[in-house]
């Protein structure tokens, strides 16, 4: 049997018109259903602008700027799976498995959010709300995750929610104890690296940047981009420690002449998949001097933490994107500019303080639990030991440490009760 090839292409191509033709006549629908007074319709749209992924937030997105409408930015929210998503414009999946089947089919990594509480939510946790302001916002970060990775996100359990109520009309909500971690994943799930707690957008891009270039490798690249950030964090390390005070370093001039030629590793870093191969390590070079770092790490006091901040304060910097969201959530006491001004340069100095802590302690330690792994470790098992043995707040205990055991209160049950299983 022959086939005329003119007419079978005539025939996929009005097929193929067809469908496009129908699916941009549901989002139409779907975006004057947003608008509806019908709770049900608007739900309705909701999910199917959901269900479309990227394409269906950015095409509500784009009916926003067209008509900026307030009364659009709760679907907005809905449909991106994020709250303030006008000022991020990112997609996040709530289902690691379906961001995993979109990485795959795009042929990209995964940026992997665990958090307590809901992104969607206001009143996440204190760190996952400033990933939205100081990161997500950021025009620099949301434009790397927007077009270089999938994003998702999943709630390790709620938020504690404290509301002090000072008997005259006047309360005061608050969240505590939550904390939150980025992890950088292969489109298999397989964990590349991972970022504890608030790292300033700098810091933040480099590192989820190279760790999802590394991830397009495969597994292969694990091991090598794992023992190569390694490297780099003792030698960022050594530059800061001097900065700050020469005598945090070891003086052994032997050493320290090992440890500047690990510093060629520099230049390699910006050739990916050169590094993977080549990059030299500072611990197989010298051991004794990078012993000697991570001490130094592990014993720094409070006030050189600070000092060691301020040599990155730059890089906590917010962009305007992330001042005008901080503006909109209080825009009565920032109509003040001098007001306004305080809060963010007191903001960015937490930002440069908790990146450096966060990434010298707390990444170099689940760095570690990577390396030194025989085989990788589920992302299941290494969240487990970040929130119990990182954060400390394991799931097996129902009170996150705000009830410790063993100390009286004066109150009946210890003033906790907990609601029986609906």
């Amino acid at each position: 049997m022959r086939f005329n090839v003119s007419v079978v292409s005539t025939f996929l191509f009005i097929v193929s018109l067809s469908f496009a033709g129908e699916s941009n006549a549901d989002t139409q629908a779907a975006l004057a259903g947003i608008q509806s007074s019908d709770p049900g319709v608007v739900q309705s749209s909701i999910a199917e602008l959901r269900s479309d992924g990227p394409p269906g937030l950015a095409a509500l997105l784009e009916q926003y700027d067209q008509h900026p409408d307030p009364k659009l930015i709760p679907a907005i929210d809905a449909v991106a799976g994020q709250r303030d998503a006008i000022w991020s414009r990112l997609f996040w999946y709530s289902d690691l498995a379906q961001a995993e089947a979109a990485a795959a089919q795009e042929g990209k990594p995964i940026l992997y959010l665990r958090l307590m509480g809901k992104l969607t939510d206001e009143y996440s946790c204190a760190n996952s709300r400033f990933f939205r302001a100081a990161l997500y916002s950021n025009q620099n970060v949301s434009k790397m995750l927007r077009e270089e990775f999938i994003l998702v996100w999943a709630s390790e359990r709620p938020v504690p929610v404290v509301t002090i109520d000072y008997g005259d009309g006047r309360t005061l909500k608050r969240t505590i104890t939550g904390n939150s971690i980025h992890y950088v994943l292969d489109s298999k799930g397989e964990v590349f690296d991972a970022l504890p707690g608030l790292f300033d957008p700098v810091a933040f891009g480099r590192i989820v940047g190279e760790a999802g270039q590394m991830a397009r490798f495969g597994e292969g690249a694990r091991g090598r981009y794992l023992e190569r950030e390694d490297d780099t964090i003792l030698r960022q390390w050594k530059q800061d420690a001097s900065s700050v005070n020469p005598r945090l370093v070891l003086a052994d001039s032997q050493i320290q002449n090992a440890a500047e030629k690990a510093d060629a590793a520099m230049a390699m870093r910006r050739a990916v998949s050169k590094t993977a191969i080549e990059a030299p390590l500072l611990r197989a070079m010298s051991p004794q001097f990078a012993a000697a770092l991570d001490q130094s790490i592990d014993v720094l006091g409070a006030s050189r933490w600070q000092q060691i901040a301020a040599l990155h304060l730059a890089d906590a910097t917010l962009d305007q994107q992330s001042i005008a969201l901080i503006r909109s959530q209080n825009p009565a006491a920032y109509s003040v500019p001098a007001v306004l001004d305080r809060t963010v340069q007191q903001f960015e100095k937490t930002i440069a303080e908790d990146s450096v802590r966060d990434n010298y302690q707390m990444r170099r330690q689940v760095l570690a639990w990577l390396r030194q792994s025989p085989a990788p470790i589920a992302l299941d098992d290494l969240n487990r030991r970040v929130y119990s043995e990182l954060f400390l707040t394991p799931k097996s205990d129902p009170w996150i440490g705000l009830a410790p055991q063993g100390m009286y209160t004066a109150l009946t049950d210890d003033g906790c009760s907990a609601a029986s299983p609906q």
